[in-house]
């Protein structure tokens, strides 16, 4: 996740006397992954105006796991250790397809055989190999997520691991529109509160850009290993989803 820092700027022109304010705010902020870029331009791109810049957000439940397994085997030689982690491998895959999750929820990403040494002080012995075979995995039920995580880990026979686990929203529209109407109701309220203080009066819109990056939301969820008993746990949480965007007013005369 990014944060960074935020200007507001702010230009005032008068018919008595042109002048240049600058005004600094810093605050951190937080991107939105899904959202484009849109820009809104109108009138006089000048520096004469106040520019505004101002983060909204709403709350969204995941509702979709993405999940990375992997399925390791040793052995003498590298034909002996892949049929090994192939073994592995099948028993993830048969967990999955009895579970009717689609195949376009399940790949194998990696595939790896390599040796292994023994260092000592004499060089380096060869005892063997090791290969070892991805699984990412989107599980769209949260409710079935984790009895399968369970099921996965039992039937690998020690061979697979869980190497990490991420809770995602599957559709950030609804949310994605929420937090964009709460940033442009702070950008006004910001723009209106400066322009009283100078005792100017905002003219028309000149334009919006809303501004995004390539990271996922934040969240507060979590994924408990737990015993044999009671079961590997999902807390869904929340995620915020968060739209930030820059606006400029021209001021009037």
């Amino acid at each position: 996740m990014w944060a960074g820092n935020t200007i507001a700027s702010m230009g005032i022109h008068t018919k008595k006397s042109p002048i240049w304010l600058p005004v600094t705010l810093g605050f951190s902020l937080l991107l939105l992954t899904a959202c484009g870029e849109t820009r809104i331009e109108a009138g006089d791109n000048s520096r004469d105006g106040i520019t505004i810049s101002a983060t909204g957000e709403a709350e969204a439940v995941p509702d979709m796991m993405r999940a990375n397994f992997s399925v390791t085997g040793s052995a003498k030689t590298s034909e002996e250790a892949l049929k090994i982690a192939n073994v592995g491998a099948d028993a993830v895959r048969k967990v999955l397809k009895d579970a009717k999750i689609p195949e376009k929820d399940y790949s194998t990403p990696g595939l790896y055989v390599n040796p292994e040494y023994n260092y000592t002080q004499n060089g380096q012995e060869l005892i063997g190999y090791r290969a070892t075979q991805a699984f990412e995995v989107v599980f769209r039920d949260l409710e079935k997520a984790g009895s399968l995580i369970d099921e996965i880990v039992a039937n690998g026979d020690n061979a697979v691991s869980v190497n990490g686990t991420s809770l995602e929203v599957s559709d950030t529209g609804k949310a994605a529109e929420s937090a964009r109407k709460d940033a442009v109701a702070k950008a006004q309220a910001k723009a209106e509160s400066y322009a009283d203080l100078f005792g100017v009066e905002i003219g028309e819109l000149r334009y919006v850009q809303e501004t995004s990056a390539p990271i996922g939301p934040a969240f507060d969820g979590r994924v408990a290993m737990a015993d044999k008993e009671s079961g590997t746990a999902i807390d869904p949480g929340v995620t915020k989803i968060r739209v930030s965007i820059e606006a400029s007013w021209s001021i009037e005369d």
